[in-house]
């Protein structure tokens, strides 16, 4: 399922089009590629390719009464060049989710769970290396479940 627009735009309204990440040496600013939208590849790492995919829709009670709870997930896939390393990547992964937790609730978007995959080669070519984060989420929609329903 397709997340709706309402938690893609909290999602977009929370993470932009880049994010300057910094370590003890420096910082960079780390591009972030939304879906279907146009975009340059990078020539040089590192960047983020952002997936977003709801789970599921569906009225649960909260102290308002009843509301539509949508489900589901952020992947934030970290780019960086092969056979570098992968300590650039994981800690850029690391600042987003710490600006996640910070920010969190955005436009009534809910984080509930974070998680750093393994590394693999990121593309047919051997040129980048890719590391996954899965953001787990939820957004209750402000149209009130009809009584009866």
């Amino acid at each position: 399922m397709m997340s709706t627009d309402l938690a893609y735009n909290a999602a977009y309204a929370l993470l932009g089009d880049s994010f300057l990440a910094a370590d003890n040496l420096s910082t960079v600013t780390v591009p972030l590629l939304w879906p279907n939208q146009p975009y340059q590849e990078p020539q040089s790492g590192p960047w983020i390719q952002v997936e977003m995919a709801g789970n599921d829709l569906s009225p649960v009670s909260t102290g308002n009464g009843l509301v539509w709870r949508e489900t589901g997930q952020i992947w934030l896939h970290c780019f960086t060049p092969a056979r570098r390393g992968d300590i650039l990547a994981r800690a850029i992964l690391r600042q987003i989710g710490q600006l996640i937790r910070r920010r969190i609730p955005i436009q009534d978007l809910t984080a509930t769970a974070m998680n750093v995959g393994m590394g693999e080669q990121g593309e047919d070519t051997g040129k980048w290396w890719r590391i996954s984060m899965c953001v787990d989420w939820y957004i209750d929609d402000p149209d009130p479940v009809p009584a009866g329903a």
